[in-house]
């Protein structure tokens, strides 16, 4: 049995992250909620208490979480380090570090292994490159793959609450004004969709575009190139991703067939039968569709819970992992 903390258990993720340690039955022994201020969160039919960050003693557990932003983790980082817990970051902190790995278990495992015997940070990817790594890693145990292009269709669910909030309220405005202004996002996100996600960099691409290739290089261990474009799409939850990838296979079916192989992957590969951003929202896989194989081209269409599996999932498995080795 363990005692967990979970930093930013009010957000999004810190939530999904109570839920799944629920659902698959974690050892826990104390289960700590810190905020930056002192609150209630309903949890089943529970109301669990939240405890102030900065009154907290880290030394009393033996796992953290962070679903917070990279700013609050840094401001306690070095009461984490010298409180002798792991830490397992979903902020973006610390993803790049050569000296912490980026872990998804279905992809890179074996360097989680060979890590925390010594160390105990890791972090956990971007929710776009968490999927996206486990797709290319399973079909390049069937073909090699050099190049992928991709256009990500995320939820405002992936700005957090206030993005979540900025949706609805800019929704119920606009159905009363001929203009309205923007809350959170640089312009606003109702009934439109945002070609930008994060800053520009200086070619151009964006900074969140940017996170995701850099993210993926580093869990795959290669230099794959990667053309992505980001955009904010006005769905509550849910992310999508159109993906093109130049490969080799027989056919559709030969595809089809590596894609299932992995367990945390479902295929739709009826012809008249696709999958929304919404109906993804609850699984835990990564639901593909309308799967094409044209002229050396693999595409298809990507939908899942970013919040679910593009965040508390991830770090949960990492979790588990920890314990089995210990």
């Amino acid at each position: 049995m363990f005692n967990i903390a979970i930093i930013g258990a009010t957000g999004l993720i810190g939530r999904s992250i109570i839920d799944v340690l629920h659902e698959r039955a974690f050892p826990i022994k104390n289960l700590y909620l810190l905020s930056r201020v002192e609150q209630e969160i309903s949890f089943k039919d529970e109301v669990l208490k939240c405890t102030k960050l900065e009154d907290f003693d880290f030394k009393s557990v033996d796992i953290i979480f962070n679903a917070t932003d990279k700013d609050v983790l840094m401001k306690y980082i070095g009461e984490i380090t010298e409180s002798g817990a792991f830490l397992i970051d979903k902020s973006e902190a610390l993803r790049m570090d050569k000296d912490i790995p980026l872990i998804v278990p279905e992809v890179n495992s074996d360097q989680l292994d060979s890590y925390i015997t010594n160390n105990k940070i890791i972090s956990s990817p971007n929710c776009v490159a968490i999927p996206m790594s486990i797709i290319i890693r399973t079909l390049s145990h069937k073909t090699a793959i050099e190049q992928i292009f991709m256009t990500t269709f995320q939820s405002v669910s992936g700005a957090g609450n206030n993005g979540t909030k900025a949706l609805l309220d800019e929704t119920k405005k606009s159905f009363m004004a001929s203009s309205v202004n923007a809350t959170n996002f640089e312009k606003s996100i109702a009934f439109d969709i945002l070609p930008k996600i994060g800053s520009f960099n200086s070619d151009f691409t964006t900074s969140e575009e940017l996170k995701i290739k850099q993210e993926m290089q580093k869990i795959l261990n290669n230099k794959l190139n990667i053309c992505v474009t980001c955009t904010r799409v006005p769905v509550l939850k849910g992310h999508g991703v159109d993906l093109h990838i130049p490969c080799k296979f027989k056919d559709r079916n030969d595809a089809i067939k590596a894609l299932k192989s992995s367990d945390v992957i479902h295929v739709c590969d009826r012809d008249d039968a696709y999958i929304t951003q919404k109906e993804s929202i609850g699984e835990d896989k990564i639901s593909i569709s309308r799967v094409r194989y044209i002229d050396g081209i693999l595409s298809m269409w990507i939908a899942y819970d970013n919040v679910r599996f593009g965040g508390s999932v991830n770090g949960v498995k990492i979790a588990e992992a920890i314990t089995k080795s210990l």
